[in-house]
């Protein structure tokens, strides 16, 4: 355990087919009396199904929740390689493979969710780089517009001190 619901399932029919078997050949009495004793002991079965059926679930919630963990760091590791996350969903895969549904679909919607964490801050994080991005463009586009300007005035204002300086080597 734990087991997948057919496994279970068909593991739990398997002994019900071999008590119902075992009984029909040892019991003693009268057909009433067998009856009685028979209802009385399906209902201990049943019980104890329900039993079953229920650490089967615990036990898969508990390997999945290590499985989750293991995933979780993975995702969260920003220097986690892929070689390493093939891995672990390998690993996650058969651990799958063999899980009660209702186990299952927990933690398939405790793993989406991670990843869909995951995923949403590095949008976040790719959003803001190219925010940052963007305004650093537009401050080196100002800058160069401001460094075109100057030299514009710069050059104008050497203007009339070159044209000075012309005259004077004529001299």
């Amino acid at each position: 355990m734990p087991l997948a619901d057919d496994a279970l399932r068909t593991l739990l029919q398997q002994q019900w087919q071999e008590w119902k078997s075992q009984w029909d050949e040892q019991a003693i009495g009268d057909e009433s009396v067998r009856n009685e004793y028979w209802h009385e002991f399906e209902e201990s079965i049943v019980r104890e199904e329900n039993a079953v059926r229920q650490s089967n679930l615990r036990l898969a919630d508990r390997e999945l929740a290590e499985a989750l963990r293991a995933w979780q760091e993975w995702l969260d590791d920003d220097a986690g390689s892929w070689a390493m996350g093939e891995k672990i969903c390998r690993d996650f895969n058969k651990l799958l493979e063999r899980m009660p549904g209702t186990a299952l679909c927990r933690a398939a919607a405790t793993a989406i969710e991670a990843a869909g964490r995951r995923v949403s801050m590095a949008h976040d994080t790719a959003r803001a780089a190219g925010e940052q991005s963007a305004k650093a463009q537009q401050d080196v586009a100002a800058f160069s517009k401001a460094v075109a300007e100057q030299e514009g005035t710069t050059i104008a204002e050497l203007e009339p001190p070159k044209m000075n300086l012309s005259r004077c080597e004529k001299c």
